[in-house]
Order: C-alpha cells, then sequence, then structure tokens
C-alpha cells in the first residue's frame, strides 16, 4: 500500500505528522520494513498506520501488538511508575509558592 499525503490527510492525520511525512516522503512511501525505518528516524508515528488496515488484517494486528504491549507494559511498568513519582514531586516542588 502507498501511503500518500492526501491519504494521511483524509484519514486525519495531525499537522505536524503530515508535515513531517511530506518531507521525508515527497513522492509518497510504500510500506515496507526500509520505509519504515526511515520514517522512524524521521520520528514518524508509524503505529498510527494500524488504523488504515481492513477490519480483517487489524484484528490480527491488534493481536500480535497486544500482547507485544503486555510484555512491554510488564517490563516497562515499574520504570514508568518511578518516573511518574519523581516527576511528579518535582511538579509540585515546581508550583510551590505560584
Amino acid at each position: 500500500m502507498k501511503i500518500t499525503l492526501e491519504l494521511l490527510e483524509q484519514n486525519g492525520a495531525c499537522e505536524d505528522q503530515r508535515r513531517l511525512f511530506a518531507a521525508t516522503f515527497p513522492n509518497g512511501a510504500n510500506v515496507n520494513a526500509r520505509n519504515l525505518s526511515k520514517a522512524r528516524k524521521a520520528e514518524l508515528d508509524v503505529l498510527w498506520l494500524g488504523r488504515l488496515l481492513p477490519q480483517d488484517r487489524k484484528s490480527e494486528y491488534n493481536k500480535v501488538c497486544g500482547a507485544a504491549r503486555a510484555e512491554c507494559d510488564k517490563v516497562c511498568g515499574p520504570a514508568r511508575a518511578e518516573y511518574n513519582k519523581v516527576c511528579g514531586a518535582a511538579l509540585v516542588r515546581a508550583f510551590e509558592g505560584l
């Protein structure tokens, strides 16, 4: 499937991502491993494209990604909780006296 700026506009991609896509892929891009790597390096939100999948393929994609997300949450959850705790405390200190 070829992704184009017009396709992104039609499907509600945000302005920042459309601008970044146009700069990275001025002629559009087919979805393949090489282009996904290039898109990630440009900090495009490549997983957003999952919403463009037909329903029959979206179900399997969601199943695979759901399992991967669960594993990621298991590993990253404690670190994320600590990050939130530290940043929350820093936020409270930063607001003191305002």
